[in-house]
């Protein structure tokens, strides 16, 4: 009995380490942007813990050239979290190629910013870290005055967001479930991100 059961949770181990990890080859991806490609088999990767910027925003095509660039150094690991899939059906992951570990490499670029949630939390320290070092270097998105800026910025004292006081996302809120910052610098460096709504 015993021996089945260390036989069973053996199994159980190697499968899930399995499902931990998932590989590709580096020339049959497509690049959307800085942070999204699609693979050969047509699964749509989203890189975990960092935010690239949009289309409309400065450094875009910097972001999706060096992303393109970044997965083509060899065979790209996709290593997941607590949370799989993004609403949209969008795989979430941590890549790795060629040994490069391409969510932090966007970020010692200074071409995306970092972007948190409560799960997926494994490498948080890592990507806080590396954009620390981009903001530092003022290299590129942190090379930009930042467009109109707020007396302050808020934050709720459960988000890892923070916003404009003006901001739907928060509006409404109590005084007491807001933390305020007088600088974007000091949001930053506890490890907050810019609300996506109203760009802070």
């Amino acid at each position: 009995m015993n021996k089945t059961i260390l036989w069973l949770t053996a199994i159980m181990a190697i499968l899930a380490a399995g499902c931990e990890n998932d590989t590709h080859r580096s020339g049959s991806i497509k690049v959307l942007d800085g942070d999204t490609f699609i693979t050969a088999s047509g699964e749509t990767v989203r890189l975990l813990g960092i935010d690239a910027p949009e289309k409309e925003q400065n450094y875009y095509l910097e972001a999706g050239q060096l992303l393109g660039r970044t997965l083509e150094r060899g065979e790209v690991r996709l290593e997941f979290d607590e949370q799989r899939f993004d609403r949209y059906g969008r795989t979430l992951a941590y890549v790795f190629a060629g040994g490069v570990f391409v969510n932090q490499a966007l970020l010692d670029s200074g071409l995306a910013v970092v972007y948190s949630y409560q799960t997926n939390s494994k490498h948080r320290n890592e990507l806080a870290d590396a954009q620390m070092r981009a903001r530092n270097a003022l290299k590129n998105l942190w090379s930009v005055p930042v467009a109109n800026p707020c007396e302050y910025y808020l934050a709720t004292l459960s988000s890892l967001r923070f916003h404009r006081p003006e901001c739907n996302s928060i509006r409404g809120r109590p005084v007491a479930e807001l933390r305020r910052f007088q600088t974007r610098d000091e949001a930053l460096d506890e490890g907050l991100s810019p609300c996506r709504n109203c760009k802070p």
